[in-house]
């Protein structure tokens, strides 16, 4: 479907970001370049998710250096790929760690680095933070367009409908809603439950806030 939306409207920078954390957006994002570089286009995978970066885990390569290495040392972008497989599909690991990355997503030079990236590829994936995180709406600005990723049963419909038409008003282009990570069976297949954002939080804390019956 992205494809065809392509061939209508320009389409190479695809943000992919989240209503909350735990609903596997950067699951999607590996897996989408994946299958676009197995149909023979030229992909970058970055990920630009500076707070909690997994894409270097979940394609199983190394996070020596990265975004924020161009951003702070000047590194090349040519020399912070890293072939994936093969020479079609490359990543962008997160890089080091900084302690205000909005500096760097919101900043002229990563307006420079995606302009970059867009003469040397086909399709460009972004893994960013979850909306929960100001981050994400800076990309959003950047992309061609955006999928939103969502959990059934883990956001309220006025909530999602919400992010929806901040972005519409923001003119940022939404390609779609991914559904992912759907129970079969079980109190979540069909239902909600209460959810807590610990982003910014530890697991003590999250275990104090989140609800402790959901009867």
């Amino acid at each position: 479907n992205l494809q065809f939306m392509s061939e209508e409207h320009s389409l190479k920078s695809i943000l992919i970001t989240s209503t909350n954390i735990g609903v596997g957006k950067t699951s999607v994002a590996a897996n989408l370049a994946a299958v676009m570089a197995q149909g023979d286009k030229r992909v970058v995978l970055i990920d630009a998710d500076l707070h909690k970066p997994k894409i270097h885990e979940v394609v199983n390569v190394a996070n020596k250096f990265g975004l924020t290495d161009i951003y702070l040392n000047g590194l090349n972008v040519e020399k912070a790929l890293i072939n994936f497989k093969d020479e079609k599909f490359k990543v962008i690991s997160s890089g080091r760690y900084i302690e205000n990355p909005s500096d760097l997503l919101a900043s002229e030079k990563m307006d420079q680095i995606l302009a970059k990236l867009d003469e040397m590829a086909d399709y460009i994936i972004i893994d960013s933070p979850p909306l929960v995180v100001a981050d994400a709406l800076f990309l959003a600005a950047k992309v061609d367009g955006i999928l939103l990723v969502v959990r059934p049963g883990h956001i309220r419909k006025k909530v999602a409908l919400g992010m929806l038409e901040q972005f519409k008003r923001s003119g940022v282009r939404v390609l779609g809603v991914v559904f992912n990570r759907i129970p079969l069976t079980g109190f979540d297949a069909y239902g909600g439950v209460n959810y807590y954002s610990t982003y910014y939080t530890n697991d003590q804390d999250a275990q104090k806030a989140a609800p402790s019956n959901l009867n």
